[in-house]
């Protein structure tokens, strides 16, 4: 082998991410610093740049720039410039169920997004956003299962929407909403049990440390 084909490998330990990517990085947790504190506006600014770097680094079809698109909707929302919510959660979702598929807890988080949005400000379109909750109730179920918190609470979202069509809807809903209400008693339990059960379990194990020692 030749000094030429030495130089020509590449050495290991020597990849540097994109400087995009770095700064991607450090501004990130900045934009849910200030929405944590209500600082919108200043979020909103910070979230604008984060996705210009994403846009830059990975390209418009990626899973960074669709998170980008979901915090800057949300920053809208806060804002209560619902049109630019509404159009930054749809192109969060258009993105997501192409780079990583309709059955994905992405894209089932960006159609929850956008649905109660729709909920919450166009009465005209509340079939597209039961239709939205549908598909993603589907894809959790098939996630995560039927006994779970995520699960119970998209079915509340579901009836949350349904109710609002005529009194068939009303009626429809409270089936869902009985259902989802019964299956979070049934987890919140559950759950409470198992802590009890763990913190029993850690006393007799702390217990045996501490005669073990004498």
């Amino acid at each position: 082998m030749c000094s030429s084909d030495l130089e020509a490998q590449p050495r290991r330990g020597t990849y540097e991410a994109p400087t995009e990517e770095k700064q991607l990085a450090k501004l990130q947790p900045r934009i849910a610093e200030l929405y944590r504190k209500g600082r919108y506006k200043e979020a909103l600014k910070v979230g604008e740049e984060c996705h210009a770097l994403a846009l830059a680094a990975f390209g418009k079809l990626h899973p960074a720039v669709a998170s980008m698109c979901n915090n800057l909707a949300l920053m809208h929302k806060s804002l209560g410039d619902t049109d630019a919510a509404a159009a930054l959660y749809k192109e969060a979702l258009d993105c997501y169920r192409v780079v990583v598929g309709e059955e994905h807890a992405s894209t089932a988080t960006a159609a929850c997004n956008l649905a109660l949005l729709i909920r919450d400000t166009d009465a005209a379109r509340l079939q597209e956003a039961q239709a939205l909750l549908e598909g993603a109730l589907q894809t959790r179920r098939v996630l995560l299962g039927e006994g779970h918190l995520t699960v119970a609470a998209t079915m509340g979202h579901l009836a949350s929407v349904v109710k609002l069509d005529g009194a068939d809807g009303r009626e429809r809903a409270a089936e869902n909403a009985e259902r989802a209400a019964t299956l979070q008693a049934e987890l919140h339990g559950c759950r409470a049990a198992e802590r009890k059960q763990a913190h029993r379990s850690e006393e007799r194990r702390v217990g045996k440390e501490c005669r073990s020692r004498w």
